[in-house]
């Protein structure tokens, strides 16, 4: 069960992290109107919020949800 459990979270988080890739890839200038009109920041500082975020929630969903997805494939 906690293996379907974690195949699900996989699968969602790496959904999420494609839509946040594309939607900075393809809409990034709309992305950026839509936080600056919140906070004033510069383009540069929203690229390396954005892209360093993108990265953290990578490594997060491989030590989170794909290494114990693998070990519990290994086991059972």
């Amino acid at each position: 069960m906690f293996q379907s459990f974690l195949g699900w979270s996989l699968a969602i988080n790496i959904a999420v992290l494609l839509s946040w890739v594309l939607a900075i890839k393809y809409a990034h200038d709309y992305v950026y109107q839509v936080h600056t009109y919140w906070i004033s920041i510069t383009n540069e500082s929203f690229n390396n919020i954005h892209y360093g975020g993108i990265g953290l929630y990578k490594l997060l969903i491989v030590v989170f949800n794909l290494v114990p997805y693998f070990a519990l494939m290994l086991v059972s």
